[in-house]
């Protein structure tokens, strides 16, 4: 086993999944495109004006904008997420992959709601990866029992979140969830993957630090490993504005992302395009595109994908408008104003190899 701590946005957690992408998404155009986006992003920090070449590399996939538990911190759980549809159209999801398969290294099916609700979510999955994407989703753990098809969908990467190592501690942030059946469900997925001989899906636990889990942290590794799982990811905790910080925020201050309280906390504008508006971009249930993971209800919305037009919006006078606003404003416009894009995410990561 090896262990290996965590201090940066970009860090220690995402090497091994980048040679991972690298080792199943690489082409020559891809990389091209990697490239002009990057060199657009820089420029444009030196600009006036924005600029957006090339298209972005990732993308993510609001399967479903609905879920099963009620998490209070969580913007999906509290009943602030409204969409005009709860679950993504199939067909529309399938155009946007045709258009950006050249250009994509990652498809990331989440953003809000529980990915698992959606009926053709396996099947998604399936388009990506068979066009040379490199898959992940992110999920609470309560539908993987159909380890069987999980695997045969290709899923590259499963994220589980498990909030504690008992049922007390996890169910004090997990309102709604089943202890016992989302360990179950990570052991059928380990089980099925070693009768199969497959090292896909690479599984993840990954665990956000509050005030009621942070004493199980060494627990939590314990758990982990005696699972069989590929990796362990502690993660700070993202407040919502409005929510009772001082309730959930650990009170061993590095397990916090905030250098204070999160109230009172406001995003530093440093005159720079944030890089989130270059790199992953969402397309959400009711087929509305959110610029970035921070905007949970689509405040910044460059118009709705329409098969065929997303290289229309990525370019569009209204998503260059969204830019240089950002730009120019961060500090005092929501959602950019309680952003932690550029804070540290994840405390700690441990690979169990």
């Amino acid at each position: 086993m090896s262990r290996n701590n965590i201090a940066s946005r970009f860090n220690h957690a995402t090497r091994p999944r980048a040679k991972r992408v690298f080792k199943k998404a690489f082409s020559i155009h891809k990389v091209g495109n990697l490239f002009l986006n990057s060199l657009s992003k820089k420029v444009s920090d030196f600009k006036k004006t924005p600029s957006a070449w090339g298209l972005p590399p990732a993308i993510m996939i609001e399967a479903a904008s609905v879920c099963n538990l009620y998490c209070p911190l969580c913007a999906c759980g509290a009943g602030e997420v409204h969409r005009k549809t709860p679950f993504l159209d199939v067909h529309r999801f399938e155009a946007l992959i045709n258009e950006l398969q050249k250009s994509l290294w990652m498809v990331l099916f989440w953003n809000q709601g529980e990915p698992f609700l959606h009926p053709s979510l396996h099947a998604m999955i399936r388009y990506a990866s068979d066009r040379g994407i490199y898959t992940i989703t992110s999920t609470n753990g309560h539908f993987l029992q159909d380890a069987d098809a999980l695997i045969e969908s290709n899923l590259d990467e499963v994220i589980v979140s498990l909030d504690g190592a008992t049922e007390d501690v996890y169910q004090k942030y997990r309102v709604g969830g089943n202890f016992q059946k989302v360990l179950e469900g990570i052991s059928m997925l380990v089980q099925q993957r070693h009768n199969k001989n497959v090292n896909h899906p690479h599984i993840t636990i990954q665990c956000v630090i509050s005030r009621y889990n942070e004493h199980q942290v060494h627990a939590l590794e314990e758990l982990s490993q005696s699972l069989g799982v590929d990796e362990l990811l502690f993660k700070t905790m993202e407040i919502i504005p409005g929510a009772k910080e001082t309730d959930y925020l650990p009170r061993n201050l590095r397990y916090r992302r905030y250098p204070e309280n999160p109230e009172t906390w406001t995003r530093k504008n440093d005159k720079k395009n944030c890089r989130e508006l270059w790199y992953q971009p969402g397309l959400n249930s009711d087929g509305t595109v959110s610029v970035c993971c921070f905007d949970k209800n689509a405040v910044f919305n460059p118009g709705e994908y329409i098969p065929g037009n997303f290289r229309a919006l990525w370019k569009s006078p209204k998503w260059m408008s969204i830019r240089d606003r950002v730009k120019n404003k961060k500090g005092d416009i929501m959602p950019c104003k309680k952003c932690t894009a550029t804070l540290n995410l994840n405390y700690r990561s441990i690979l169990f190899q």
